[in-house]
């Protein structure tokens, strides 16, 4: 990463995910937590309950990740590697998943 990443406001995933198969699920934070490293990124909420104070409450699981930018946060998405870790993710859950600039 250069310093012109970390310029500039910091990018969040917003992240519901509805797991249904856990044992298969397993395998994404295996592969997902190094890449999400590699770009700078972190863990800010993973799990935990989750309270509807307005409107439909969430489906599943909300997590946010933080990275310090949104160049960073979009290569995490798009490296070479994420593909191949997303499919147990997608194989195993319903998600929606967001990227936010912050502020």
């Amino acid at each position: 990463m250069t310093q012109a990443d970390s310029e500039g406001p910091k990018a969040y995933y917003l992240i519901e995910i509805a797991i249904h198969d856990l044992e298969r699920y397993k395998n994404y934070p295996v592969g997902v937590e190094p890449l999400i490293k590699r770009f700078g990124g972190r863990y800010l909420v993973r799990g935990g309950e989750a309270v509807s104070l307005e409107g439909d409450a969430p489906a599943g699981r909300i997590i946010v990740l933080e990275f310090p930018s949104m160049k960073a946060a979009q290569d995490f998405a798009n490296c070479d590697e994420y593909p191949a870790v997303a499919e147990h993710r997608m194989a195993s859950s319903t998600s929606r998943i967001m990227l936010v600039e912050g502020l």
